[in-house]
């Protein structure tokens, strides 16, 4: 039996995509931008052209339990380094353990041998530092 290249090899139901977090984050979007998305890859082409509002709504959508555990990890490594405020530093050096687990890579990254560790690298990359210097 051939199979025709050009249909998917499966589909999942309409049950499981409304279901499903990616359905819940297009959701967020059109419910905070006003922006919708008839598929995934213009949610794609979207993230790629607008990645500071892409990763700030991952940020929220996601949750905040890993970015408390980020800032009480912040805070003892700048007592550790004798200050007794987090600095954008500590954040940058500890967002990889902490954020590690929290990341799943698609077929593709795993394919082109992405990490976690870089998709978290490009992330701290597109967040700019504060002003404050802090």
């Amino acid at each position: 039996m051939k199979h025709d290249s050009t249909q998917p090899l499966w589909q999942p139901s309409i049950e499981r995509i409304d279901a499903s977090n990616l359905k819940r984050f297009g959701e967020h979007l059109e419910h905070k931008l006003g922006v919708t998305f008839d598929d995934y890859q213009q949610l794609h082409q979207w993230s790629v052209e607008q990645p500071h509002l892409f990763w700030e709504h991952i940020w929220q959508f996601t949750g905040i339990r890993a970015s408390q555990n980020l800032i009480l990890a912040g805070k003892v490594r700048a007592l550790l380094h004798g200050r007794y405020n987090v600095s954008f530093g500590d954040v940058r050096a500890l967002a990889p353990s902490v954020l590690r687990h929290r990341v799943l890579l698609n077929f593709h990254a795993e394919a082109e041998r992405i990490t976690t560790d870089t998709v978290i690298a490009r992330l701290l990359e597109e967040v700019p530092e504060p002003s404050s210097g802090l």
